[in-house]
């Protein structure tokens, strides 16, 4: 198999670049990224909805990060839009169960969903992060959105001040933002296309006739409408 070819960015069009550039670039293994990017192209064939998992586990090891998520964005019952996370990894994953908030707030400060950014103590902006318990030296943000649209974003995390991050994590988080997004747009697509099929066979059935009970008969009229059975079946009020 060809070793997988990263995508050419210029990372100087971000802001954050020319703070990550006055860092001295750490050392990186080009054949563990290769593999890594490998498993994910295969992943996002056989099983786009599981690749989240995985992505975040290929980010802590190839950043060296502290802990890895990733957020989408959605709207709460009151139509207000939150990030909730939806993949962990490292010690973001081990608090999981303990005390890790399912959603991220923003208190005083937009989440730029266009452009990477760098966040140094985010805690003070992001206030359900408080709830960690796991200090945060600084917080490398790259967003996930496709046509104009935005879909959550990927935060790989330091909770050491001596691990700062720099271009080469930058890049690389890049590359798998790419893979997150096309997992999202498959995996949309198919939700999509298995709620029209589940439309379609109970519409089917509501045709199929009366043996069950789905439609009613006005003798008067001689019409038939949709018995209580019929609109129960086509997930309709009455």
């Amino acid at each position: 198999m060809e070793a997988w070819q990263t995508p050419q960015t210029n990372l100087t069009d971000f802001p954050i670049a020319e703070e990550l550039s006055r860092r001295t670039p750490r050392s990186h293994d080009l054949k563990a990224e290769n593999l890594a990017l490998q498993t994910l192209a295969r992943q996002l064939a056989a099983s786009p909805r599981t690749l989240l998992k995985t992505l975040v586990a290929i980010a802590q090891d190839l950043c060296g990060a502290a802990s890895v998520g990733v957020c989408l964005l959605e709207e709460n019952a009151t139509s207000k839009q939150i990030c909730r996370w939806v993949a962990l990894a490292g010690a973001w994953e081990a608090a999981e169960h303990t005390n890790t908030p399912r959603t991220l707030r923003l208190s005083g400060v937009g989440l730029d969903r266009q452009t990477p950014q760098l966040y140094f103590a985010p805690e003070k902006y992001f206030t359900d992060l408080q709830q960690l318990e796991l200090p945060i030296a600084e917080a490398l943000v790259v967003p996930l959105h496709a046509e104009n649209q935005s879909l959550g974003a990927i935060w790989i995390v330091s909770h050491d001040a001596d691990r700062e991050f720099d271009a080469e994590d930058l890049r690389i988080a890049i590359a798998l933002a790419d893979f997150a997004v096309a997992a999202l747009q498959i995996d949309r697509a198919d939700r999509t296309k298995e709620a029209l099929r589940q439309s379609e066979e109970r519409w089917q059935l509501a045709l199929q006739g009366n043996n069950d009970g789905i439609w009613d008969q006005n003798l008067q009229t001689n019409c038939h409408f949709l018995s209580d059975r019929g609109l129960e079946i086509l997930e309709r009020r009455p």
